[in-house]
């Protein structure tokens, strides 16, 4: 028996009692159809199991349904990254919504990044979202001015007018040091981030914020990481060794908190007992780690759903507005006290 037909477009108009270009700009998303016929037609479109055809219908749009995702992370950090998969699961919720599909676009740190821009600037994307992240090229400044729209998660470091999405980094370091000084500790010390990244250098300055405000004279102890669990442990010992009387750190995520709970652990240090630890993030890590990890809580989900609906504004999408709170660039965090401290 051979199968069923697929249903058409004129299937769906005709089941939605309208014509068949306004079923075919009630599908696309396109501005100019009264919502309640919108709403008939998907209905129409959902009972019939109709689905269009992307490659008819990206020559009609000049859309292809897709938003990319491009970062300077290795494959398998990217996956192993708690932040980068919330990230992911964000963005990736909203784009589904309406009715776009993430493509992810990982660099490694020697790649060539010429194929990568030429691919985002070639029409295979409707818009990219950048995350912020260290590397030796700015893909969102290459591609500023360029026809392609882009989203940044995490500001740059310096600024170059794209629109983003971000945390409020400088409080969350303070609110890191301050916890730490509130705890006792007399001698903190900082493994910083990436230092070629807003968070790393902002999450840095928090936390010089908070030791000048002490009421004893506190002197900075940083060594740079970025933001892995190899240089949180490489940090620590580093500290350790350095300055002995450290007790308390604070580590620019919790990938590095877990690695400064290794080092610590190998030099049969106790935390909090002799030293206590603070991370960033308030990941699934920070909950799985011995002791678990007071942390400062930032929305990683949300940050990709934020710039998700950023992009699909400006993309035209019908629906998507970012008023309101949506409309929040600078989205706030909070301590989360745990047994590390």
């Amino acid at each position: 028996m051979p199968p069923a037909p697929r249903p058409t477009l004129e299937d769906v108009a005709a089941r939605a009692g309208v014509g068949r270009g306004t079923a075919s700009r009630a599908l696309s998303g396109s501005t100019g159809v009264r919502e309640s016929t919108r709403t008939t037609v998907l209905a129409a479109a959902r009972d019939l199991g109709y689905r269009p055809n992307a490659a008819a219908r990206s020559l009609v749009t000049r859309r292809t349904g897709m938003v990319t995702l491009a970062l300077w992370e290795p494959i398998d950090r990217m996956f192993a990254d708690p932040f980068l998969a919330a990230t992911v699961r964000g963005l990736g919720r909203v784009l589904r919504q309406h009715d776009h599909r993430l493509v992810l676009l990982p660099l490694e740190a020697d790649d060539d990044p010429t194929d990568a821009l030429d691919y985002l600037r070639d029409g295979h994307t409707d818009g990219v979202v950048v995350v912020s992240s260290h590397g030796p090229h700015d893909l969102g400044t290459a591609l500023a001015g360029r026809d392609v729209p882009v989203v940044r998660i995490g500001r740059a470091l310096h600024d170059d007018g794209l629109p983003w999405v971000d945390v409020d980094n400088l409080t969350g370091g303070r609110l890191a040091a301050e916890h730490l000084l509130d705890r006792g500790c007399r001698s903190p010390a900082h493994v910083t981030g990436a230092l070629e990244t807003h968070a790393g250098w902002v999450r840095r300055q928090g936390y010089r914020v908070a030791l000048a405000a002490a009421a004893e004279n506190v002197a900075p102890r940083e060594v740079e990481g970025d933001f892995s669990w190899e240089s949180g442990r490489a940090g620590a010992l580093v500290i350790m060794s350095s300055w002995p009387d450290t007790d308390g750190i604070f580590a620019a995520s919790d990938a590095a908190a877990t690695g400064v709970l290794a080092a610590l652990a190998d030099l049969g240090v106790s935390v909090p007992g002799r030293v206590r630890v603070v991370g960033f993030d308030d990941s699934p890590l920070s909950w799985a780690s011995s002791p678990r990890l007071s942390t400062i809580h930032q929305p990683i989900a949300e940050l990709g759903e934020r710039a998700g609906r950023r992009l699909l504004e400006v993309l035209g999408i019908a629906g998507v507005t970012t008023s309101g709170s949506d409309a929040a660039q600078l989205l706030p965090v909070r301590l989360v006290e745990r047994a590390s401290t």
